[in-house]
């Protein structure tokens, strides 16, 4: 949900922002860690800590966003959820762990 609405920006005001100079952004999460990225020329970097303090502190987390986030993410998980594993049957050890 990194780089979405926040309560000071929409999702679209922050990328024309991050466009309008050239930047990239990026984010990428673990159990332990968070990491956001913000690339851009070292003469932006007023503006690339604005947007990264305002996505970090006031995240809005907008039903819409969190939902299609959701969805996207998760297509590998719904799609074992609905196939299940492959080689894992239904008369496997499998069965006894869960």
């Amino acid at each position: 949900m990194a780089f979405k609405s926040t309560v000071n920006r929409t999702h679209l005001r922050l990328v024309r922002e991050v466009e309008a100079i050239g930047g990239n952004v990026s984010a990428s999460a673990s159990r332990e860690q968070m990491s956001y990225t913000y690339d851009a020329l070292k003469s932006y970097t007023p503006e690339m800590v604005e947007v990264l303090i305002d996505n970090v502190r006031n995240p809005a987390f907008l039903d819409w966003e969190v939902k299609e986030q959701y969805l996207t993410e998760n297509n590998y998980f719904v799609m074992i959820g609905v196939i299940g594993l492959p080689g894992v049957g239904k008369s496997t050890i499998m069965n006894e762990l869960y």
